[in-house]
């Protein structure tokens, strides 16, 4: 597998400005489509009250429509919708959405006093026949804890864009050098793909021109993976941008010297660790 060092900063600069480029052309197209229909309204004379759309999320700090009304300032609870988060803006939404693919929201006038009170992202969901960014709260700026709050957030799948997925950075610096290599040490049935992302920063609420340091790559995993990652490897959380998205992924210095009492290598980590619990539960059972 190809590794960023061999493919070098200038294709991954020009590929990435290519899907900057088709990304920015999609949601460009709904927003004139957007203003199309808000001035043909105001022509009509149906001109519908602009609103800004907040998520009610079962963790974070808006957790019910009172919640909001604390933070807002509203003078009554607003009433709770529901609809389907989304992946991107060529997306049509399901006929029938999964349990899982629903999320609830409430309307606000005023979508300042949100962002003013809490750390968040933009989720796209389905809005009046459109994708549109809900606002995603997951901190209060009073509590001071934005970094610790995002990184539970992506741990735990609260934040929906992550899809229920962790990025772990592929670096030929660490113990996983590749996708085969990642998948021999997790034990999976084929190598994930790899992905280009750009490390990023809390202060930053869109993703600037990445310097040529800042670029890596990554490979998703699914969250249940998470655990045996740290199980095996020395590392640390990162903020990366990941399709002009904030995420945490998982960047691994080294590789764990004692796992369950036996040595640790990139050929046989999982192998080894599968054994000795195995050994545990064959002992706890006599």
């Amino acid at each position: 597998m190809t590794n960023q060092k061999d493919l070098g900063y200038g294709w991954l600069a020009k590929a990435k400005f290519e899907q900057d480029k088709l990304l920015k052309e999609k949601s460009d197209t709904w927003k004139v489509a957007r203003w199309q229909a808000y001035w043909e309204d105001v022509r009509k004379g149906t001109v519908k009250r602009m609103v800004y759309l907040v998520l009610i999320t079962k963790s974070g700090p808006i957790t019910s429509p009172e919640k909001l009304q604390e933070i807002a300032g509203l003078t009554s609870p607003p009433e709770v919708y529901t609809t389907v988060k989304m992946k991107d803006f060529g997306q049509e939404p399901p006929a029938e959405p999964r349990e899982e693919e629903k999320v609830q929201y409430c309307t606000v006038g005023n979508l300042q006093a949100v962002k003013a009170a809490t750390y968040g992202v933009h989720q796209l969901v389905w809005f009046r026949d459109a994708p549109l960014g809900a606002w995603l709260a997951y901190s209060l700026k009073a509590d001071d804890r934005q970094w610790e709050d995002f990184r539970e957030a992506c741990r735990t799948g609260t934040i929906l864009y992550t899809q229920g997925t962790y990025p772990i950075i592929i670096s030929n610096a660490g113990p996983f050098t590749s996708p085969e290599k990642l998948q021999e040490m997790l034990g999976l049935s084929a190598p994930p793909e790899l992905k280009k992302a750009a490390r990023a920063e809390l202060s930053e609420d869109m993703r600037p021109w990445p310097k040529e340091g800042d670029l890596m790559q990554y490979c998703d995993v699914d969250l249940c993976y998470l655990d045996k990652v740290e199980e095996v490897s020395e590392g640390e959380d990162i903020l990366i941008w990941a399709n002009r998205k904030k995420r945490c992924g998982w960047l691994a210095h080294s590789l764990k010297s004692k796992l369950w009492g036996e040595d640790v290598d990139a050929s046989n980590g999982k192998e080894k660790a599968a054994r000795k619990r195995t050994s545990l539960t064959d002992t706890d059972t006599d």
